[in-house]
């Protein structure tokens, strides 16, 4: 399996973090005025949490390991696969 193709979804969260923290930083610093207002600091401050906590909940894959991880949980889900399937090829990689 070589799925290298990163999801929507991780991208989406990972730049929109990214933005709230870069915001965060110029509510900070005070690069302009309309930043210097405690209300908008307050409120860059809330988003800033509320994005970096959704952020961190979520399952975000990057690797080819946690893709695979995240395929062998929604074929479980799915009936593709079962427990006890599983359970024997990590029994067999034990061995080898």
């Amino acid at each position: 399996m070589k799925d290298t193709k990163i999801d929507k979804g991780t991208i989406i969260r990972t730049v929109t973090l990214i933005l709230a923290l870069a915001n965060q930083f110029v509510a900070v610093a005070g690069a302009y005025s309309f930043a210097s207002a405690t209300w908008y600091q307050v409120l860059s401050l809330v988003v800033t949490i509320v994005t970096a906590l959704f952020t961190a909940w979520m399952n975000n894959d990057f690797t080819r390991f946690a893709k695979l991880g995240t395929g062998v949980l929604h074929a479980l889900k799915d009936g593709k696969i079962t427990e006890e399937e599983v359970k024997e090829l990590l029994e067999k990689s034990k061995e080898n």
